[in-house]
C-alpha cells in the first residue's frame, strides 16, 4: 500500500473533504478522447473491467495503442489554484479479481509521459482485498490533468475514485482589525483590518466588502451587529471581527426625590463611562445634593450625544419655618412674634411655643418640627424703634392779612398737632408755638416750632423835584426788601427819573411785599441881568450889572458874585444856579463918549 500525501495525516481527514453524492462510472469512459471530467472533491464509483495494460497507450498517451478497458479521467485546476498547492488522486475501497491489483498514471494535457514518472501500482495481495492508495503531484492554475486507471493482466476491479487538494502548510497572517463602536445615526462606519494580502468583509443585513477599510455611509440601526474580516495571505486565511452599534444614546434614569424639604435629591443617568454636561450646575452621572427643580443632562460617547430633562419635585412633605409679628420695640416696650409651620416649636430664647414675647433687641432663631420629623429654621431680628419728630418749614410769616407759613412733620405714621391738624403738612396763618406728636410702630415723639410775623416796610429817598427843560432827572432809590418792581417797569432799588409824576415801587422781602410812593415835581429858575449898559468912555468909566433868580453865580468874565462891576465895553454871560437847576442871562455894555466944544473967537 502507498502512503498518503504529504500534509494529510489521517485518511478522516481526506474523507471529511468528500462530497455525499457519489457518482457511478464504468467502462463508457474506456477512452481517453471521452473522459470523465472530474469534479473535484466528488466520489466517483468505478468498475475497471478486464482492463490490460497497454504499453504503446501509455507510451503515447491516447495515441495509437488499442482501446483498453480502462478508465481516464479529466481533471483541470482552476484559475485561481494557489501556486505549490498540490492535488492528489485516492483510489480506496479497491478490490480486485486478481492480485494483479491496478496501475494509475497522471499525464499533463497534450503531453505524451505521465506527469508524473513512476505512476503507483497496486497489487492486491489475496484478490477481494480492500486496499488504498494515493498519487499526488504540484498543480498549475488553469493547467488540465488526464489520469488513467488501468488494469493487470486483465483483471476486473472495482474502486472509489477522488481528485482533491492538499491544502498548503501555511503561517495564519496576524489581523488587526478596528472600526468597532458606537456610531450614530447618519454618521459613518470606517472599518479597517491589516495582516495580509485580500479581504473579505461579511457583516450585517448581508453586507461584504473586499477592501481593507471599508466606509458604510449613512448609518441605520439595521447596520447594527458583528462585522468579520477574512484576511488570506499565501493560501492562508485569518479571521476577525468587531461589534458595532448604531443609533443614538439611550439614556435611563432614576430619581431620589429630596425629602422634609431639604436639597437632598439624587439623579443617576446612564450610560456610564460618557461625558456629561448639565443645566443647573450638576456635574457626572450621579450628581447629589440636588434642589427641586429642572435639569437637562447632555450625555456624549464617541460621536453620539442625546439629550434628556428630569424633574426633582418638592417633597410633599416639606415643613416651612414662618415668623410673624412687630419687628421694632420702643424703648422700655415689647412686640409678640409668632412661629408658623409645624408642630413643635423651638426658640433660641428658649421658649417652645409658637408664640414668643420679646422685649429685648436682637436675632431671634426657631426651629420647626413638623409630625413626621422634618425640620426647618426661621430667624428674624428685632431692632429698637426710633421715632424722632421733626418739623420742616418756614417759621415767619408775613404780617397782614393772607400771611400763612406751612409746617410739615417727619419721622412717624400718624401726626397729630396741638392746632388740631392730623396730617403731617399744617398751614399756620397765626404767629404762634406749634407741637406736633408723632406715633409710629407704637412709640411716640413730639417736636415744636415757634411761628413769627414778618414785617418789610417800602421806603423812598431821593430828590423829588428835577430842573424843567432837556437834560432834567432825578434818583428815587427804594430800601426795605430783597426785590424791587417800579410802577415805572425798574426793577432795581435805585430808579433814575426823568418826567415829574407819582412813582410807586413794591418791595418783597421773604415772601411778604410792602409798597412806597414819591411824587417828582419840576423845578424852573430865570437867570436876569439889571444895571446900566452904557458907560463913560475913558479912563475911570465903569458900570455894575446885577444877576438874580438863583443861588450862585459865574460870569463869563470870572466874576462869582450876583454884582459883577463892568469896566469895559463887551457882551456880559451868568450862569444862575439854584437846587441844581441852571439859568443863564447875557448883556451887552456900550461906551458912551462926550467931546467939550468951545466956540468962540480964538484970538483976543
Amino acid at each position: 500500500m502507498l502512503s498518503k500525501p504529504d500534509g494529510i495525516s489521517s485518511l478522516s481527514q481526506i474523507n471529511a473533504c468528500f462530497t455525499s453524492n457519489d457518482a457511478t462510472v464504468s467502462n463508457p469512459y474506456d477512452d481517453c478522447s471521452n473522459p470523465l471530467i472530474a469534479t473535484t472533491g466528488t466520489i466517483y464509483d468505478l468498475n475497471v473491467v478486464n482492463a490490460t495494460f497497454n504499453s504503446a497507450q501509455a507510451t503515447n498517451m491516447c495515441g495509437t495503442g488499442s482501446i483498453e478497458n480502462d478508465i481516464w479521467v479529466k481533471w483541470c485546476a482552476p484559475s485561481d489554484w494557489p501556486v505549490g498547492q498540490r492535488v492528489y488522486v485516492h483510489n480506496y475501497d479497491l478490490q480486485c479479481n486478481s492480485t494483479q491489483g491496478l496501475q494509475v498514471s497522471v499525464y499533463a494535457a497534450n503531453t505524451n509521459c505521465p506527469f508524473n514518472a513512476g505512476s503507483p501500482t497496486v497489487d492486491c495481495a489475496n484478490p477481494n482485498d480492500v486496499v488504498n492508495f494515493y498519487t499526488d503531484w504540484v498543480a498549475a492554475a488553469n493547467q488540465c490533468y488526464m489520469i488513467q486507471i488501468d488494469g493487470y493482466a486483465g483483471s476486473a476491479c472495482y474502486s472509489k475514485l477522488i481528485v482533491n487538494s492538499i491544502p498548503l502548510p501555511c503561517s495564519p497572517p496576524s489581523v488587526t482589525i478596528s472600526g468597532g463602536g458606537t456610531y450614530c445615526t447618519g454618521s459613518n462606519i470606517s472599518l479597517g483590518a491589516t495582516g495580509g494580502g485580500t479581504y473579505l468583509w461579511a457583516g450585517p443585513s448581508g453586507y461584504s466588502s473586499s477592501i481593507a477599510n471599508p466606509v458604510r455611509t449613512n448609518a441605520t440601526s439595521g447596520m447594527s451587529g458583528v462585522y468579520t474580516v477574512s484576511v488570506t495571505t499565501a493560501g492562508c486565511t485569518s479571521t476577525a471581527s468587531v461589534t458595532v452599534t448604531v443609533g443614538n444614546i439611550s439614556i435611563t434614569s432614576s430619581i431620589v426625590q429630596p425629602t422634609c424639604g431639604l436639597n437632598n435629591g439624587a439623579i443617576n443617568v446612564s450610560p456610564v463611562g460618557a461625558s456629561y454636561i448639565w443645566t443647573g450646575g450638576l456635574s457626572g452621572s450621579n450628581p447629589t445634593n440636588v434642589s427641586p427643580g429642572t435639569y437637562t443632562v447632555t450625555i456624549t460617547q464617541g460621536s453620539c450625544s442625546s439629550s434628556s430633562s428630569f424633574v426633582v419635585s418638592a417633597s410633599s412633605n416639606t415643613v416651612v419655618a414662618g415668623i410673624s409679628g412687630n419687628l421694632t420695640i420702643c424703648p422700655g416696650g415689647s412686640t409678640n412674634l409668632t412661629a408658623t409651620g409645624g408642630a413643635n416649636y423651638t426658640w433660641s430664647n428658649g421658649r417652645t411655643t409658637a408664640g414668643n414675647n420679646i422685649t429685648a433687641i436682637g436675632t431671634y432663631t426657631v426651629t420647626v418640627t413638623n409630625a413626621i420629623g422634618c425640620k426647618s429654621t426661621s430667624s428674624v431680628s428685632v431692632a429698637q424703634a426710633i421715632t424722632t419728630a421733626t418739623i420742616s418749614g418756614s417759621t415767619t410769616m408775613c404780617a397782614g392779612v393772607g400771611g400763612s407759613t406751612t409746617l410739615t412733620a417727619s419721622g412717624g405714621g400718624t401726626y397729630v398737632w396741638n392746632s388740631g391738624s392730623i396730617t403731617a403738612a399744617n398751614n399756620i396763618t397765626a404767629a404762634g408755638t406749634y407741637t406736633v406728636t408723632v406715633t409710629n410702630s407704637g412709640c411716640t415723639s413730639t417736636a415744636q416750632s415757634t411761628v413769627t410775623l414778618t414785617t418789610i416796610t417800602a421806603t423812598i429817598s431821593g430828590a423829588t423835584t428835577m430842573c424843567a427843560g432837556v437834560g432834567g432827572s432825578t434818583t428815587l432809590t427804594a430800601s426795605g426788601g430783597g426785590t424791587y418792581v417800579w410802577s415805572s417797569g425798574a426793577v432795581t432799588a435805585a430808579n433814575n427819573i426823568t418826567a415829574a409824576g407819582t412813582y410807586t415801587v413794591t418791595v418783597t422781602n421773604s415772601g411778604c411785599t410792602s409798597t412806597a410812593q414819591s411824587t417828582v415835581t419840576l423845578t424852573t429858575i430865570t437867570a436876569t441881568i439889571s444895571g446900566a449898559t452904557t458907560m463913560c468912555a475913558g479912563v475911570g468909566g465903569s458900570t455894575t450889572l446885577t444877576a438874580s433868580g438863583g443861588g450862585t453865580y459865574v460870569w463869563s468874565s470870572g466874576a462869582v458874585t450876583a454884582a459883577n462891576n463892568i469896566t469895559a465895553a463887551g457882551t456880559y454871560t451868568v450862569t444862575v444856579t439854584n437846587s441844581g437847576c441852571t439859568s443863564t442871562a447875557q448883556s451887552t455894555v456900550t461906551l458912551t463918549t462926550v467931546t467939550a466944544a468951545i466956540s468962540g473967537a480964538t484970538t483976543m
